[in-house]
Order: C-alpha cells, then structure tokens, then sequence
C-alpha cells in the first residue's frame, strides 16, 4: 500500500503543484499496455486508481482542497467510453444503448478490467465533507453527464447505479438544497432504486 501522507500534509496542501502531485499518483490508463519484457498484472491501473481514491482523495483534508473538484474531474476522465472501445474492437463504433446486442466481448472487457470510473468518483461525492463544497451539484451532474456519454442510459451498461443509489439514500445527501433536481436527473439515466428526496 502506498503511503499519501507526504500529500496530505498542510505544507503540501498549500504547494501550488499540489494537483500535478496528485495526478502523477494516477494510472496513464485503465488499459495496461501489454509489454512482453514486463510481468505487469493487468489489474494494476485499477488497484492503482482504487488505491489514490480510497487513501487519498477521499481524506477530508484533500476534499477540502479548492481544487478537489479537478481531481474528481480527472478519475471520470480515465472511464472508457464504448463507443471508442467498440470502433477499436469492432471497427463499428456502436450505440451505448444497444449494448445488450453486442456479443463482441467489449462489454465483458469492461466489467473484467474495471474500466467504469463513474462508481469510483460517486463514492467520493458521497461524503458530508464533499457534499458541504459549493461545487458538489455541479460535479454530481458532471458525473452521470459522463456517464449518459460515454455508456448511455441502457440498464445494460447501468455503471455507477449502485453508487448513485447509496449517493441519494444518505441523510446528508438527501437535505441537500440540489438533491431532488439531481437525483431526478439521475433516475433519467441510471436505473435508481432510491426513492426521491
């Protein structure tokens, strides 16, 4: 496990380069490149990614982070987008939204190699201290925008729902002036379980 205290203290915090700091601890990709000389696990980008949202943006000192919003911003930037894995795969870049045709294995690769960032950055949305930013409804939206582009609103690639669900069942979530508005944008997008604020 890496350590992140080294960023996490308020010397650090207040560095100008704090964001680049952070952004070097992330995965170029969640798609390891394949290199015959190297013994790499696929599932390293993931682990990797999983690892700097767990113990370390999720901290409140890095929520409190005027920039935080940016970082959040860059784990959704990291999801695949089907219809680029598609036209790669297929030759054909498919619809998001007739996903539950294709037979490819794209759909599979997903899921296997965990390249749907959408749950990770709902996670760390769903948390009093990121919720109490000014900017939490706009990157709430941002995220399910992402993922209504990059996958649609097919149930068959509902990535994030289960995130979105816990997100709207929280108490501090649910009194949040913006959260009736967001959850019914969600619902338009992701098969929610959750009953409206």
């Amino acid at each position: 496990m890496t350590d992140f205290s080294s960023l996490l203290t308020a010397e650090a915090l207040a560095a100008p380069d704090w964001v680049d700091r952070i952004r070097a601890t992330f995965p170029e990709s969640l798609i390891a490149v394949w290199d015959p000389d190297d013994d790499a696990d696929e599932d390293e980008p993931r682990e990797i990614l999983e690892e700097v949202c767990e113990e370390l943006l999720a901290r409140p000192e890095a929520i409190a982070h005027p920039d935080w919003g940016e970082l959040v911003r860059d784990v959704v930037a990291l999801c695949c987008d089907y219809r680029e894995l598609t036209e790669d795969a297929y030759f054909e870049a498919l619809d998001p939204d007739d996903a539950a045709d294709d037979e490819g294995g794209v759909v599979d690769m997903i899921v296997d190699l965990g390249l749907s960032t959408i749950g990770d950055a709902l996670k760390l949305l769903n948390n009093p201290a990121a919720v109490a930013r000014e900017d939490w409804p706009e990157l709430v939206r941002h995220v399910l925008d992402e993922k209504k582009s990059r996958f649609g609103t097919s149930l068959f690639l509902s990535f994030g729902w289960e995130e979105a669900d816990e997100l709207f069942e929280a108490e501090y979530v649910r009194s949040h002036p913006a959260a009736r508005e967001l959850w019914q944008h969600a619902n338009e997008i992701l098969p929610l379980e959750s009953e409206s604020p």
